[in-house]
């Protein structure tokens, strides 16, 4: 996995929190709700620490024949695309 995502993970969750109620939800692959998602628009950019979390849900969303557009942007030589940087900068 992504180290930038164990760092947070370690900041955020007690420790052994892939044991506790909570984390289930957050592993893609056990979501039943997959199957009620309508048409899904991800967007991800080279240095955004969740892309490897984007990309592997993309994987899921091909297994359950779900629509959805996936835009992977390339970094910028003038500025850094991080993560949410279309929420932050809306005009790059």
């Amino acid at each position: 996995q992504f180290v930038g995502f164990k760092q947070l993970r370690s900041v955020c969750f007690e420790p052994n929190y892939w044991h506790k109620p909570y984390y289930e939800p957050m592993q893609f692959n056990l979501l039943p709700e997959i199957v009620l998602l309508p048409p899904v628009f991800l967007i991800t950019t080279e240095k955004d620490f969740l892309r490897y979390h984007t990309i592997q849900f993309t994987q899921l969303l091909k297994k359950h024949k779900k629509a959805f557009h996936l835009e992977d942007i390339p970094d910028n030589k003038n500025y850094r695309l991080e993560h949410v940087f279309n929420i932050i900068y809306p005009d790059r």
